[in-house]
């Protein structure tokens, strides 16, 4: 004779209990663990500034220096101002400009300076600055030493220049400042002069 296993009611509540506990469980436990991947970070965008083509500066200079332009005058100091532009080729640059100066001694014996030119400059390093220029001086000359009469008169001579300083950053608007000593030489009336300036300038940059 068949036999029926029946369960009681309480055997049947426990049974439901235990297998709200583990059916749970079960489905965490067939599920496939998940692992972070992390992401390798975007490389860094580096802003680079595009250098200039081309460029400008100008500046006031302080000069010393001998006055072939009079007989046996003594050598005198000048003030002037000057002005450049040019293109660039790498940390080059070519170009052109112009000096206006008065030397010598103001009311008794002096020279009005106009010296255009062409130029090459380059910055070396973290700022030094070397430059070079040639070109023509025209020189008006002024003498009223000769019993109170006034003496004017003209020259035209070559010259050659050197220059040596520091550039570096300035401001957003006059980019660069720069000071240099320029020694120079000028051949007058077949004779050498030699002339030697400080000069502070700023600008777009060389």
């Amino acid at each position: 004779m068949a036999t029926i296993n029946r369960r009681s009611p309480r055997a049947r509540l426990a049974a439901l209990a235990l297998g709200g506990l583990v059916a749970p469980w079960a489905a965490q436990a067939d599920e496939a663990p998940t692992v972070a991947v992390e992401e390798a970070p975007p490389p860094p965008v580096v802003l680079r500034a595009i250098p200039p083509r081309f460029s400008w500066d100008v500046g006031l200079q302080v000069s010393y220096g001998m006055l072939e332009q009079f007989d046996a005058a003594a050598p005198w100091m000048g003030f002037g101002f000057r002005a450049g532009w040019g293109r660039h080729f790498g940390n080059h640059r070519v170009g052109a400009g112009g000096i206006v100066s008065i030397e010598g001694q103001v009311g008794v014996e002096w020279a009005n300076v106009l010296e255009p030119y062409a130029a090459w400059d380059t910055i070396v390093g973290k700022g030094l600055y070397l430059g070079a220029s040639i070109g023509p001086m025209l020189s008006l000359n002024v003498d009223t030493q000769d019993r109170g009469k006034t003496t004017v008169s003209f020259d035209a001579a070559p010259f050659v220049a050197f220059r040596i300083g520091y550039s570096g950053a300035f401001s957003v608007v006059a980019k660069r400042f720069w000071v240099a000593v320029e020694p120079k030489l000028r051949i007058i009336d077949g004779r050498p002069s030699f002339v030697g300036a400080v000069v502070l300038g700023t600008g777009a940059g060389k």
